[in-house]
């Protein structure tokens, strides 16, 4: 498998020192503005009520100075979703190199996706996906996660080829179309599981507890 680009703070950080003072002061204005942005888009706020001259108030830098960083607020949700699904990739790649039959790799698939769903150790990407973009946005934030989407869907097609290697995954279809549909119900499945009573939701979805229910959903594809 191929492991995308690591955390974004290390790998920003690495490259700081190379950097000029005007692209030091631009690149350290762009990490406040993230900062403060989300705060104020999860934690203080709602993302419709937040301007951009709050952004820029909090972050200590001109209004002007903000446009320099970012076209406008879309860009900075967009770049806030890119950071934490990168981290949110690395950790998934990490766990599944734990195991070595492909059918375990598909269920840490599961798992993980699982786990951001349904904010198990408080993941941002959680707090960042529900969060609904004003139907006039730009397309810079569609067309990055559709770009995770299409990473995810990538994960899983190794898996899948890996698991029909060693036996332990069975389909008869192309493996990328198998991903997809996959993905996809799993997706489906998720939304309409959220939308029952924490209880419920918890009931089903405590750690690997709910491994019956796991099965079920791969086992229409895979078995």
């Amino acid at each position: 498998m191929k492991v995308v680009s690591g955390n974004w703070k290390e790998s920003r950080m690495a490259n700081q020192t190379e950097l000029s003072r005007s692209e030091k002061r631009h690149f350290e204005a762009k990490e406040r503005i993230l900062k403060v942005a989300y705060q104020l888009f999860i934690v203080e706020s709602k993302y419709e009520d937040v301007t951009i001259r709050e952004i820029a108030r909090q972050a200590d830098i001109s209004t002007g100075f903000f446009y320099l960083c970012f076209k406008n607020k879309t860009s900075i949700f967009a770049e806030l979703c890119r950071v934490h699904f990168e981290d949110a990739i690395k950790q998934l790649y990490e766990n599944i190199n734990t195991e070595k039959i492909g059918f375990n790799r598909l269920k840490v698939f599961v798992d993980f996706n699982t786990g951001i769903y349904f904010n198990r150790d408080g993941h941002r990407l959680n707090q960042l996906l529900k969060i609904v973009l004003p139907i006039d946005s730009d397309e810079s934030a569609i067309q990055m996660l559709l770009h995770q989407i299409d990473a995810m869907y990538d994960i899983l097609t190794d898996i899948l080829i890996a698991g029909k290697n060693d036996g332990s995954i069975k389909y008869n279809e192309p493996p990328r179309k198998m991903a997809v549909l996959f993905f996809n119900s799993l997706q489906a499945f998720l939304q309409y599981t959220e939308g029952g009573t924490e209880k419920v939701r918890d009931s089903l979805f405590s750690g690997f507890e709910c491994k019956e229910l796991i099965d079920s959903i791969i086992n229409i594809y895979f078995k």
